[in-house]
């Protein structure tokens, strides 16, 4: 790499067009100074003496009394304005290996970095913030014994993480994180990038192992979350949350509702006051807006659509594409 320092080597050698000569500056000075830059390992030793050799050939090319002694004791040497120079090309080349350090640390800074803050800044979302991963041993670590359950019997290889972003209702951005099928990973990822890059508010997105897979917990805390295993009641049939094929999103404002023997059932238990969906309130999702255009464009179900219950929060692939990827779960 060249060193910025050969800048100021250009100036020793240009200085008789560029400065005056009519002040003077002692070579104990400017030998000051050669050894702070030393002194800052910004320079290695070849240079420095590159500097001197420069400078002393200046000297004697352009002094006709060429017995001058290159930089020795007591030398005088030509133009307080020369200092000022070399203390402005010192902090120039300061700026110089700053920034080249910077972008040794950081190869992929520059245009890509250039582009990813005016995505930023068009509310896009650089695809390093949102993305899919296998379950690796540090995630397993979070959801085993949780919503990975002991007697979990979905493959842990039929499971992909999420990251991504998401805001709330007052445009804050938040990193979210989520646990899905395989299968629909890429489809909610999607899904998940235009609901941010389109401002709709989801207010939170944490693993439902962060409530220690307590659906009641998640739900109250307004959570966003999709794959936590458990088998339909009184079978051995896994639920479409225990596969990873359902997603609830803003799950307080959107509760899921249903009559059993005449006793009206609400989970979560808090979001009683979010049923009348005439009402006007925060987070609630309704046919037509973009939440639900998307998961249905994508193949999804919504639980709001249904008649013998209601699951605002819900959707979830068809029975169809279960029977395709896991026939052994049917009936």
């Amino acid at each position: 790499m060249l060193h910025a320092w050969h800048f100021v080597a250009w100036l020793f050698v240009g200085r008789g067009t560029l400065l005056g000569a009519d002040t003077t500056i002692t070579a104990k000075q400017i030998t000051r100074v050669y050894e702070m830059v030393r002194s800052h390992h910004l320079v290695d030793t070849r240079s420095i003496e590159l500097l001197r050799k420069t400078e002393a050939n200046h000297m004697l090319s352009h002094d006709p009394c060429s017995a001058r002694p290159p930089l020795g004791k007591g030398t005088i040497m030509k133009t307080k304005k020369f200092l000022t120079i070399v203390a402005l090309a010192i902090c120039m080349t300061l700026g110089l290996v700053a920034c080249g350090r910077a972008s040794d640390a950081n190869p992929s800074s520059g245009a890509e970095g250039s582009s990813q803050a005016d995505a930023s800044a068009d509310g896009e979302a650089a695809t390093e913030d949102f993305y899919i991963s296998e379950i690796t041993d540090e995630i397993f670590a979070r959801i085993k014994g949780k919503s990975f359950k002991d007697d979990c019997t979905l493959p842990r290889e039929d499971l992909r993480y999420l990251h991504v972003l998401h805001k709330d209702i007052d445009g804050n951005v938040h990193e979210g994180e989520m646990i899905v099928n395989k299968h629909i990973a890429q489809d909610v990822l999607d899904i998940l990038r235009e609901l941010y890059e389109n401002d709709y508010p989801i207010e939170r997105m944490k693993l439902v192992d962060e409530y220690d897979a307590d659906d009641e917990l998640s739900m109250e805390d307004n959570n966003s979350s999709s794959f936590n295993f458990r088998f339909i009641s009184h079978t051995t049939r896994i639920s479409k949350h225990g596969l990873g094929l359902a997603v609830d999103i803003n799950t307080l404002y959107n509760p899921y509702t249903k009559v059993v023997d005449g006793e009206r059932i609400i989970e979560p238990i808090t979001g009683e006051p979010y049923l009348d969906r005439d009402a006007s309130f925060d987070y609630k999702i309704e046919p037509g807006d973009l939440c639900y255009n998307l998961f249905i464009e994508h193949g999804f179900e919504w639980g709001g659509n249904w008649t013998d219950r209601k699951d605002y929060q819900h959707f979830e692939m068809p029975d169809e594409k279960i029977a395709e990827w896991y026939p052994e779960n049917v009936e």
